[in-house]
């Protein structure tokens, strides 16, 4: 708040403690996203901070978990698909989902979560109610099932080509155990 006062800069307060949250400490880049943002609006608040981080636009990995909470692979994959239509790549999606479940299981177990989780209070919301879908163990399964996908991806010639075999076999199944058990034992064969 001080070099923003000293710059004749609008910072409110939540966006400061964002700023702070984010650079995790770190002074050199607190000052970077702050400069960050007023590049890109010289009232700078909570939402100009998370734009400026990239904290939006992540509504898809809530679509993508949701459907996976209630057994809906086919919309999963649908939304996954959605996502490849518009130049996502599977291995970049696989790496938020992963990031998305640890936030769900922190969400789920910490005493403090909003210590633990860099986001906009709205998200730190959102991530406790759809904790809620998941016991911590399924949370632990889907992240180590999301990481031996990344793995498999990374050894691929083509992650597009495992992520939509991955997609493709996940709408044909129902349960999760089915999409655990393809990703353990056809995947490999893929790549």
């Amino acid at each position: 708040l001080f070099i923003a006062g000293q710059e004749d800069m609008t910072l409110t307060e939540e966006a400061a403690a964002l700023i702070a949250r984010i650079a995790d400490g770190g002074m050199r880049d607190a000052l970077s996203l702050l400069d960050l943002c007023w590049a890109h609006a010289h009232d700078i608040t909570v939402e100009a901070v998370s734009e400026a981080a990239g904290l939006v636009g992540q509504d898809y990995l809530f679509e993508i978990a949701d459907a996976a909470a209630t057994g809906d692979f086919t919309g999963a994959m649908d939304a996954m698909e959605r996502l490849a239509g518009q130049a996502v790549e599977y291995d970049r999606l696989c790496s938020q989902l992963i990031s998305h479940y640890r936030n769900l299981l922190v969400a789920a177990t910490a005493r403090d979560p909003e210590q633990l989780i860099v986001c906009l209070p709205q998200t730190l919301e959102q991530y406790k109610k759809q904790a809620a879908s998941f016991t911590p163990a399924a949370l632990m399964d889907a992240i180590r099932t999301l990481q031996d996908t990344q793995a498999a991806m990374a050894r691929s010639t083509s992650r597009r080509a495992v992520g939509s075999k991955v997609a493709n076999s996940w709408s044909a199944t129902s349960t999760p155990a089915s999409v655990k058990a393809f990703i353990k034992v056809d995947l490999p064969a893929l790549v």
